[in-house]
C-alpha cells in the first residue's frame, strides 16, 4: 500500500513541475516574424551603407558565420557573384538578434563548370 501511494505521489509531483508550455496565437506568430524581418532587413541597410556601428546592434553576443564573399578570384581572374544568405536568430531579453549565418555564392551550372576547369583547359 505504501509503495503504491509513493508512486502516486511521484507521478504527481513530476507532471506538478513540468514547466508551463506558452500558447502563441497566430496574431502573435506574425509580430514575431514582423521582428525578425525587421530586424534583418535592418541589419542588411547598415552593411550596404558600411555603418558597422549599426549592424552590431543587431547581432548578439556569440556570431558565427560560415560562406564565402561575392568575390572570388582564381588563376589571376576575379569574378564577382551573386550572394545567398541565410540568418540564424535567437530572441534574448525580448529582442531578436542575429547569432549565426550561412552564405553562399549562386552559380549556373555553366559557370560552375567553367570555374572547376583545368588551368590547361582555359587557354
Amino acid at each position: 500500500m505504501k509503495k503504491i501511494l509513493l508512486t502516486i505521489v511521484a507521478i504527481i509531483l513530476v507532471v506538478s513541475c513540468e514547466p508551463k508550455k506558452k500558447v502563441i496565437t497566430d496574431q502573435d506568430l506574425e509580430l514575431e516574424k514582423d521582428k525578425i524581418i525587421k530586424v534583418i532587413e535592418n541589419f542588411n541597410l547598415a552593411s550596404e551603407s558600411k555603418d558597422f556601428g549599426r549592424m552590431v546592434e543587431f547581432l548578439g553576443d556569440e556570431v558565427t558565420f560560415f560562406g564565402t564573399d561575392s568575390e572570388v578570384t582564381r588563376s589571376g581572374v576575379t569574378k564577382n557573384y551573386y550572394i545567398r544568405g541565410a540568418r540564424v536568430l535567437e530572441k534574448k531579453e525580448n529582442r531578436w538578434l542575429i547569432v549565426g549565418g550561412l552564405t553562399g555564392i549562386v552559380r549556373s551550372s555553366t559557370e560552375l563548370e567553367e570555374v572547376y576547369k583545368k588551368p590547361e583547359e582555359t587557354k
